[in-house]
């Protein structure tokens, strides 16, 4: 994470575009921001932020405490075939008193010679041959000697490298279209000298064991998140106050967007607070994925003894126009506990029309026993504002 640019001034950083080849495909630019300020008289946006990349310029007007990913597609020509400069300016025009935006990160992935400037160890992303089984590859000044070996880490196989006078030689098997790769010399890599047993021992704690009132927080990735969703439900049917989150979520929330961060989970546990809730109440809501460009589901938290028998999800513009409206039978069954709905919102009206690019409120409604149910906040749902949330649809 970048430190702050604030209110009319100017960064500069630069990303390196080695072995760029100008008659390839088009490059794919990737930006992330976020807003670091909220200027309260200021509703319809207190960031305003220009990026300039040679000949590309994007202007961003963006409100309070947000993540910007911004991506650009351009010809390979205007990269430098060194370091090209990106200039950040924070524009003073949206009459605010405070403004400060921060970069999260920059990626690029451009066309590249089969030249490799002798390195010993490189990354790039390879397509699929066209209509063929394989391809015939030969990469030019790798410095990776006779033991040299290439890895398709999308498809999880190990290539057998042929060194000659001047070359580096290999078939790559076709397979997931654009796979990810990587050549370096086999002696290299890294081996595993020892292996410690887990807290001394081998053995892991056995949270069976563990008092009836002790909290239990579950980390998941957003492909596991059914069987954790089901073991966190056993574990709250035992008895332990648990509790579900998704770590796409907290790489957005707690590390800038920075997708693996170590820090997301850190800084996201210094903040968390357990509290056993006996009354009927919805916490931790939110839709994920959040911006989403096909379709996204609905997650919460139902606290106390007894599932609400009305359940509605209304979605609406900016201005207030509900486009959209999901109830308890659409959105599949609840239980008390953590639930993702099996309903998927795929960014239509209720006409089945597809709606614009842009950002969409919803907002929660909740009965039992003819009585609404409250919302409580919680660190997880800072995307709500005054019992609205907010969503992004990007395509």
């Amino acid at each position: 994470m970048d430190s702050p640019l604030t209110l009319g001034n100017v960064k500069f950083k630069t990303i390196s575009t080695p072995n760029r080849y100008v008659g390839g495909p088009f490059v794919d630019f990737e930006i992330q921001v976020v807003g670091a300020s909220d200027w309260q008289g200021v509703s319809t946006g207190d960031h305003h932020l220009r990026i300039t990349f040679g000949s590309q310029t994007v202007d961003e007007v963006f409100e309070g405490y947000q993540l910007r990913k911004i991506n650009r597609s351009f010809s390979p020509t205007e990269l430098s075939p060194a370091n090209n400069l990106i200039r950040f300016e924070s524009i003073d025009d949206l009459n605010v008193g405070v403004d400060r935006t921060a970069l999260a990160y920059m990626k690029i992935r451009y066309p590249q010679s089969l030249s490799l400037s002798n390195a010993n160890y490189y990354e790039f992303y390879l397509e699929d041959a066209n209509l063929q089984s394989a391809q015939y590859l030969e990469l030019l000044s790798f410095n990776g000697g006779p033991d040299a070996i290439l890895y398709d880490l999308s498809n999880r196989k190990k290539i057998r490298v042929i060194e000659s006078l001047s070359n580096h030689r290999m078939i790559v098997p076709s397979g997931r279209g654009l796979k990810k790769c990587v050549i370096l010399n086999k002696n290299e890599v890294k081996m595993v000298s020892k292996i410690s047993p887990v807290e001394g021992t081998g053995t892991f704690t056995n949270h069976a064991a563990n008092i009836s009132d002790t909290a239990f927080l579950v980390i998941s990735h957003t492909d596991l998140l059914v069987g954790a969703s089901n073991y966190t439900n056993y574990r709250q049917s035992q008895g332990t106050y648990s509790a579900l989150v998704d770590i796409e979520t907290l790489y957005d929330q707690y590390a800038y967007g920075i997708s693996k961060h170590p820090m997301s989970i850190r800084n996201f546990v210094n903040q968390v607070e357990f509290e056993a809730i006996n009354k009927a109440m919805v916490t931790n809501m939110l839709n994920y994925p959040n911006p989403f460009s096909t379709s996204t589901r609905f997650v919460f938290t139902l606290t106390g003894s007894e599932i609400p028998q009305e359940v509605q999800i209304q979605i609406m513009t900016v201005t207030g126009k509900v486009v959209q409206e999901i109830d308890e039978m659409e959105l599949g069954p609840l239980r008390i506990g953590n639930n993702m709905t099996e309903f998927a919102w795929d960014g239509k009206d209720e006409f089945g029309d597809q709606l614009a690019n842009g950002v969409y409120l919803y907002r929660v409604k909740m009965k039992l026993n003819g009585t609404n149910i409250d919302r409580r906040e919680s660190s997880v749902d800072k995307s709500f504002v005054r019992n609205f949330g907010k969503m992004y649809l990007l395509r």
